[in-house]
């Protein structure tokens, strides 16, 4: 295990799996594979380059908080990225009916 998760990942209530991948693509006993890390990272990557803004770490940082809201908490939201942030402007001025 890398040094950067050997003690992060545990701490955050996660397991580091590793995969042999001259061996196998999955992990027989554990199931352990790569490919949402890395169909996540390209989609991150894509957006990245398409903001191309990233002039600063700042800036950075903003367009990866943007990305991360509209993969994981927008796309799952049962009406879409409009309804999920109506909810989360909602949350932030104490309006919780709606869902």
């Amino acid at each position: 295990m890398r040094g950067a998760y050997r003690n992060a990942l545990p701490q955050l209530g996660y397991t580091h799996f590793t995969v042999n991948h001259s061996v196998s693509y999955v992990d027989a006993q554990t199931g352990a594979h790569t490919q949402h890390i890395e169909r996540a990272w390209r989609t991150v990557k894509e957006n990245v380059w398409r903001l191309r803004g990233n002039r600063t770490e700042e800036l950075l940082v903003d367009h990866l908080r943007v990305i991360e809201w509209h993969e994981w908490p927008a796309r799952k939201h049962c009406k879409g990225p409009l309804g999920r942030i109506i909810h989360d402007i909602a949350v932030m001025y104490g309006h919780v009916q709606y869902l």
